[in-house]
This record gives structure tokens, C-alpha cells and sequence, in this order.
């Protein structure tokens, strides 16, 4: 009966800690400027044909906006991310280098790790199987830089 009553209660513990705890993303809402990761390196090249070479595996696509290859398939996206503001990159969910931080609260609920410095806050999300993840660095309350990554 006391093996029972644990089973029960650890069970019960890990539904109400899932139930309670930060929700995942969905696999559509990791991406910027409609760049996921994932899609394929001659696609992204088709959309921005002036993309310029940053190094090995970066390429600017202008105004702050980045992609980088991926070390083992140089084919697809592995990181998509954006730094500069006002440049009309978003997410798939409207949010953009330049928004309040209070919006991913709002946008995409509690973070599933949230990672205080002594200058920034990174805020980062996960999708439900782990495979990919959305980081926001905010400063002053106010969203600085945006990672959409493979992981």
C-alpha cells in the first residue's frame, strides 16, 4: 500500500509540475523573417539572393540579420538570429528586436529557462521535443537580440 501511496504521489507531482510549468513552443513559432531552422540552405539563398558571406558557415542577410550553416550538413539552417531593430524582422509571432519583454510573457508564455547577468536577461524557449529553441536577450526591459537555433 505504501509503494502505492509514492507511486501515486510521484506521478501526481510530475502531472502537476507539467500542468504548471512553462509551456513549450510549437515548432512553426521558431523562426525569423520566415527563416526557420531546419530549412534548406538554397531555399533562403533563393529569398535573399543578396546575401553576403560572413564566414565559413555565416551569412549576413543585412540589417543585423544572420544565418550560420550547420557543422555536419552544411545544406540546412542551423541558427537564424537578428540584432538590430527596425529592420522588420520578426517572429512568425510578430515580436522583433525592440519590443517590450513583457510580450513574450503575453506571446509565448513563462520561459522554460530564464538566465539573469549582470547587464541582460536571456529568456529561452524550447519546443516539446527539445529540438529547438528561441532565446531573447533583453536589456533594460527591452528585447536586444533574438536566436531561432537547431539544437
Amino acid at each position: 500500500m505504501q509503494k502505492n501511496l509514492i507511486a501515486f504521489f510521484a506521478a501526481t507531482a510530475v502531472f502537476v509540475g507539467a500542468a504548471t510549468g512553462s509551456a513549450s513552443v510549437d515548432k512553426s513559432a521558431v523562426a525569423l523573417g520566415g527563416i526557420a531552422p531546419g530549412m534548406d540552405f538554397a531555399t533562403v539563398k533563393a529569398q535573399y539572393p543578396d546575401m553576403r558571406q560572413i564566414d565559413d558557415d555565416s551569412y549576413s542577410l543585412g540589417n543585423g540579420f544572420v544565418i550560420e550553416l550547420g557543422e555536419r550538413n552544411r545544406d540546412i539552417i542551423e541558427e537564424v538570429k537578428v540584432f538590430a531593430g527596425a529592420n522588420g524582422i520578426e517572429t512568425p509571432a510578430g515580436i522583433g528586436v525592440g519590443a517590450s519583454a513583457f510580450a513574450l510573457n503575453d506571446v509565448y508564455g513563462k520561459a522554460d529557462k530564464i538566465e539573469k547577468d549582470r547587464y541582460d536577461t536571456e529568456y529561452k524557449y524550447y519546443t516539446a521535443d527539445r529540438s529547438m529553441k528561441m532565446e531573447f536577450k533583453v536589456i533594460d526591459g527591452v528585447i536586444r537580440k533574438i536566436v531561432c537555433e537547431l539544437r
